[in-house]
């Protein structure tokens, strides 16, 4: 068994951080010896002598583990992210909880991963597009149609002219589902 070494020596020793040693040694609590080393029984004597004990009780009542509290619901795993958190008492579509205990909010920072990750793989697939892209696309494609609708007229009219009333509504009617059939089966489609 050794009697001196250094700080992790002695942290092992002690059974603490290196980082407590550093700090007993910083405020004087413990000194080194000769040599720069720590002599063990007599860092454990000077030690024992010069720590508070009403602050290390405080420091162990600060370490006790916190678990939560047994009434919360824990959501079995599940595959959509959106029901776990629904089943915990998240709302996901609402403005963020105000989180009772350190699961709570470790539950919904997960659920808020989950469903980031899930949003951007849907983006990446193609299921989801962009609100403003969407509309940009509706735009363009009502612009069309009625582009294609207003020059029928004077794409028409020279036909039309002396045809009979249900010749001219037949005419009418097949150039408008013409129209129409280009914009629905892609004619119309934006590029983007």
């Amino acid at each position: 068994m050794k009697t001196s070494g250094g700080i992790e020596a002695y942290a092992k020793h002690r059974g603490c951080s290196i980082g407590a040693v550093q700090k007993a040694l910083a405020t004087g609590r413990i000194k080194r010896g000769r040599g720069g080393r720590i002599h063990f029984k007599a860092a454990d004597k000077a030690w024992a002598a010069n720590t508070d004990i009403h602050q290390s009780s405080r420091s162990l009542k600060q370490k006790k583990t916190v678990k939560a509290p047994p009434d919360f619901p824990l959501p079995e795993v599940d595959k959509d992210p959106e029901k776990a958190a629904n089943a915990a008492g998240y709302n996901v579509d609402g403005p963020a909880p105000r989180l009772a205990s350190l699961a709570a909010a470790q539950l919904a920072h997960a659920v808020e991963k989950a469903l980031a990750a899930r949003m951007d793989r849907l983006e990446r697939q193609g299921v989801l597009v962009k609100q403003t892209e969407v509309a940009a696309a509706a735009f363009e494609l009502a612009r069309r149609a009625r582009d294609k609708l207003l020059n029928l007229s004077e794409q028409l009219a020279p036909v039309l002219v002396g045809l009979e009333l249900d010749d001219i509504r037949d005419r009418l009617e097949a150039e408008i589902r013409k129209v129409c059939a280009e914009l629905g089966a892609g004619g119309g489609e934006v590029q983007q």
